[in-house]
């Protein structure tokens, strides 16, 4: 399948990515966790326990259902596709080791200006 970028569908990679963050929860040994897609029919098929798509779509759903309910305490949303940018941006610059050490007091300009929407966004949505 093809993401048709309003979240409708979901394809491999979808679903790979959010196991891999199942993986990454269930390694941290945290009282609670939170997963987040932001393809919808992804993260309704997994809190359904069911899938709409495919065969392979099916089984990434079965994956993920079976280590979400190893976790205790484990919620799944759908965000928007905005929310994704500055985490893309940085799970990209991470694979390819172009992440500099020290990004978290001084990321580079092209991050800066992601966390800076990001965070004009839940400004508003504060009190």
């Amino acid at each position: 399948m093809i993401d048709d970028r309003r979240g409708d569908d979901f394809s491999i990679h979808h679903g790979s990515r959010f196991v891999v963050s199942c993986d990454g929860a269930f390694n941290s040994d945290r009282k609670r966790a939170g997963s987040y897609s932001d393809c919808l029919v992804l993260v309704e098929d997994v809190n359904n326990n069911k899938c709409s798509g495919d065969w392979k779509s099916a089984m990434i759903v079965k994956d993920i259902v079976a280590k979400l309910s190893s976790l205790p305490n484990v919620s799944v949303h759908q965000v928007g596709r905005r929310f994704f940018v500055a985490a893309d941006w940085l799970a990209k610059a991470t694979l390819k080791r172009m992440c500099p050490l020290d990004w978290v007091c001084n990321p580079p300009s092209s991050l800066a200006s992601f966390l800076d929407a990001d965070l004009v966004f839940w400004k508003k949505g504060i009190g």
